[in-house]
C-alpha cells in the first residue's frame, strides 16, 4: 500500500509514483483550503507542484514549508508529506487555523520516474543552490521568494548499512536526524534556535521508540572522523537559510543492503511524521521562534567581516558517544571517539564590501545568474573609474582534503591590492545592502573557498592572469 491508500503510516510497502500522485493532487477540490499549482517544469517536462493549506480567513501568523525528494531515489520524505496531505484533505480541522502550509513533495519527478539521485541532467540538485542552473530548484526558489516561510524543511535519506559499517558487524543507530541552518554569515540567533529545534524533538521521538539524533555524517567510530552537516551555501537547508528564516534538513535512515531496500519504508514515513508534529503542534517552540524571526526580520545588522574558510573541528578535544546497533543480536552500543568533530571554525575572513562589480565582457553570465536569484543590480552607463580589490586564483583542488576532511571544489585564492579600473558600459554594480545584502554576499563573494568558482560556467570567466570576474567595492560611491 502506499500513502494514498494505507490507514497508518506503518503500513505504508512502496513509494508512491509521479503518475499517482499527479492523480491525487488532481482529484483534490477544496476551494478556499487547498490550492496547487506547477512551479515550473523538470528537464523532461513533468510538473512540479506546489500545494498550499490554509483554513484561516486573516493572514498566517506561521509559514510552513516541507519538501523533499531532491534527490530522486529518496522517497520517504515525499510519502510522508502525502501521507500529510491525505489526512489534512479528509479532516481539515487538524491543520492549525494560524498555520499556513506549503509543501512541494517532488522536486526531482525525473530522478523517481529513474530511481535515480540526480535528475535528468545528471545534476545533483542540492549542490545546485549558488547556481541556480536546473529548472527544478528554479521552481523551488520561486516559491521561496514569494513565500517567505518562517520554516523550511528539506527531507532526504542516508543509508544505514554502509559497507563500512557492516564490515564492523554494525548499523547506524539513527533512524532519523535533523540538522539546522549554519553557515557562519548567518545571525546568531538564528542558530542558536535551529540548534534549539534539534535538540528539543529529541524527547518527543524516544517517548515514540524513535532513535533520532542531531544529523551528521563520516566513517566509522572511533578511529574515522563524524562532522555536522557542511556549513556551506550549495544545498538547499543553506541556500533557503540566507533569505533570514529557520531552515532545516531531514535526513531518514534506509538499509540499501537489502533486497527491497522499501521493505521497511512504512517506519521511515512514521519517524518523518513524528517530527511534522512538532512543527505543527509545539506551540512554545514555534512562539518562540516567531518572536526572534519577527523581531528583527531582514533589519539584522550585518557583521564587519565575512567569513570565508570555516571547517569542523573538535576545539576542547571531546570525547563523544557515537551510537550504533550490533547486526548480530540487535544491540546498541556507544562507541567513544575523539573525532567527532563538533565545532564549526572560522579559518579565515575578509571586511564585508559595500557592493560588487562584474565588468561587461563578463556581465551576460552573472546578468542570469542575478535574475535567476532575483537580485537587484545596476548597469554602468558610461566609463566609470572605481577603486576596486581583487582576487586571484592560486589553484582550484577537485579532490578531497585527507587532513580537514572537507569536500572536493574547493578555490583557493590570494587578494590583490586595492586598484583603480575603468569599468565600460554594460558592467553590472550590484549592492550589497538592504534586505538582499547577505544573499549577495554568499553569492557573489570572490574569496569563498566553496563560493560560484567550484561550477565549471564560472571558473572558465576567469582571466588568463587568474584574476576573478567578480571584484569588491570596499567603499559606497559619492
Amino acid at each position: 500500500m502506499t500513502a494514498l491508500t494505507c490507514p497508518e503510516p506503518a503500513l505504508i510497502s512502496r513509494p508512491v509514483t509521479y503518475p499517482e500522485m499527479e492523480a491525487f493532487l488532481a482529484g483534490l477540490n477544496q476551494p478556499g483550503f487547498i490550492t496547487i499549482q506547477p512551479e515550473g517544469q523538470s528537464h523532461q517536462n513533468r510538473n512540479i507542484y506546489s500545494v498550499r493549506l490554509y483554513r484561516g480567513k486573516d493572514q498566517p501568523r506561521y509559514r510552513l514549508l516541507l519538501y523533499a525528494q531532491q534527490h530522486g531515489n529518496e522517497p520517504a520524505g515525499k510519502d510522508a508529506l502525502l501521507f500529510l496531505l491525505r489526512n489534512f484533505s479528509e479532516n481539515p480541522t487538524l491543520l492549525p487555523a494560524d498555520t499556513e502550509l506549503w509543501l512541494m513533495p517532488m522536486i526531482n519527478p525525473d530522478g523517481a520516474a529513474a530511481d535515480t539521485r540526480r535528475n535528468a541532467a545528471g545534476a545533483d540538485l542540492n549542490r545546485d543552490h549558488l547556481s541556480l542552473d536546473q529548472p527544478e530548484t528554479r521552481a523551488l526558489y520561486q516559491l521561496v521568494r514569494r513565500v517567505r516561510p518562517h520554516i523550511a524543511i528539506d527531507c532526504h535519506e542516508f543509508v544505514r548499512d554502509s559497507e563500512d559499517y557492516a564490515s564492523m558487524g554494525w548499523l547506524e543507530w539513527p533512524q532519523i536526524m535533523m540538522d539546522t541552518a549554519n553557515n557562519p554569515f548567518f545571525p546568531a540567533d538564528i542558530y542558536k534556535m535551529g540548534l534549539e529545534w534539534c535538540q528539543t524533538i529529541a524527547q518527543p521521538l524516544d517517548a515514540k521508540g524513535i532513535n533520532y539524533t542531531r544529523y551528521y555524517v563520516g566513517g566509522v567510530p572511533p578511529d574515522e572522523e563524524q562532522r555536522f552537516s557542511a556549513p556551506d551555501l550549495d544545498d538547499a537547508r543553506n541556500g533557503i537559510g540566507a533569505f533570514g528564516g529557520l531552515s532545516f534538513i531531514i535526513e531518514s535512515g534506509v538499509r540499501r543492503s537489502r533486497p527491497d531496500p522499501n521493505a521497511d519504508l512504512g517506519l521511515r514515513v512514521q519517524a518523518y511524521l513524528a517530527i511534522f508534529d512538532e512543527f505543527f503542534f509545539n506551540k512554545t517552540l514555534i512562539k518562540k521562534s516567531l518572536k526572534m524571526l519577527e523581531k528583527t526580520g531582514d533589519t539584522r545588522t550585518l557583521p564587519d567581516f565575512v567569513p570565508t574558510n570555516y571547517f569542523w573541528a573538535n576545539r576542547d578535544f571531546k570525547i563523544s558517544e557515537v551510537k550504533v546497533i550490533e547486526t548480530q543480536n540487535n544491540r546498541e552500543r556507544s562507541i567513544a571517539t575523539a573525532n567527532f568533530m563538533t565545532d564549526l571554525v572560522c579559518k579565515n575572513s575578509v571586511t564585508r564590501p559595500a557592493a560588487y562589480l562584474v565588468d561587461a565582457q563578463n556581465a551576460g553570465p552573472f546578468k542570469n545568474l542575478l535574475d535567476r536569484h532575483q537580485i537587484d543590480y545596476q548597469i554602468i552607463k558610461s566609463d566609470t573609474s572605481i577603486e576596486i580589490e581583487s582576487a586571484r586564483l592560486i589553484r582550484f583542488e577537485d579532490y578531497t582534503d585527507s587532513v580537514y576532511n572537507r569536500y572536493a571544489d574547493r578555490v583557493l585564492v590570494s587578494r590583490l591590492p586595492n586598484s583603480e579600473k575603468t569599468f565600460r558600459p554594460g558592467s553590472l554594480l550590484i549592492p550589497a545592502d538592504g534586505s538582499q545584502a547577505r544573499r549577495v554576499i554568499l553569492l557573489l563573494e570572490p574569496n569563498q573557498m566553496y563560493g560560484l568558482y567550484q561550477y565549471p560556467q564560472y571558473r572558465q570567466l576567469i582571466d588568463t592572469s587568474g584574476v576573478l570576474p567578480v571584484h569588491r567595492l570596499l567603499q559606497k560611491q559619492e
